[in-house]
C-alpha cells in the first residue's frame, strides 16, 4: 500500500487555475492526517505524469485536450 496519494492539478497553461486549486486543496487536506504529494501542469503535459498521478483534477473544458494514455 502506498504511503501517500499523488494529486495532479491541470489547467490550460499550468500556472493559473491549477495552482490556485492546488493551494486550496493543500490547505483543506492539511487538516487531516493524510499524506499527499501535489503537482500542477498544463493540459498538454499530462502524459508525462500518467505513471505518477493517482488523482487528476481537470476542468471539464479541458477533457477533450487531455490524454491520459502514457
Amino acid at each position: 500500500m502506498k504511503d501517500s496519494v499523488n494529486i495532479l492539478f491541470v489547467c490550460g497553461y499550468g500556472v493559473g487555475s491549477s495552482v490556485m486549486l492546488q493551494t486550496v486543496v493543500k490547505k483543506a487536506l492539511a487538516k487531516y492526517d493524510f499524506s499527499f504529494d501535489m503537482e500542477h501542469t498544463a493540459a498538454g503535459e499530462v502524459g508525462g505524469f500518467t505513471d505518477w498521478a493517482d488523482i487528476y483534477a481537470i476542468s471539464k473544458k479541458l477533457l477533450d485536450v487531455v490524454s491520459l494514455d502514457p
